[in-house]
């Protein structure tokens, strides 16, 4: 597993190294959806490890509200998320 080494300031005054062991499982012929901003941390991680698998990369159009729409389009096999979006499909959905 490849390892990513992130500088951080975080709160802190000084800079620090967060170096950790990268745990997505994607493969060559998956596709995935990259709407996360490209400075966010998950984000970056997720991006290396896709390219360095062989995975193809969509970018969304820009605007998260439609985004599912964008999942439609695209039909990642691999989608990587953040809590607060997990959130809103979930509320979404049980309002269908």
């Amino acid at each position: 597993m490849p390892y990513i080494i992130e500088a951080s300031r975080g709160t802190h005054e000084e800079p620090i190294v967060i170096r950790q062991k990268v745990v997505i499982a994607c493969a060559a012929g998956d596709r995935h959806i990259s709407y996360l901003p490209l400075a966010h941390i998950y984000e970056r991680n997720t991006l290396t490890t896709a390219i360095r698998g062989g995975v193809s990369v969509g970018f969304y159009r820009g605007n998260i509200l439609e985004l599912l729409d964008d999942v439609a389009e695209l039909k990642p096999t691999v989608f990587t998320s953040v809590p607060r979006l997990y959130n809103r499909i979930y509320d979404k959905a049980r309002v269908c």
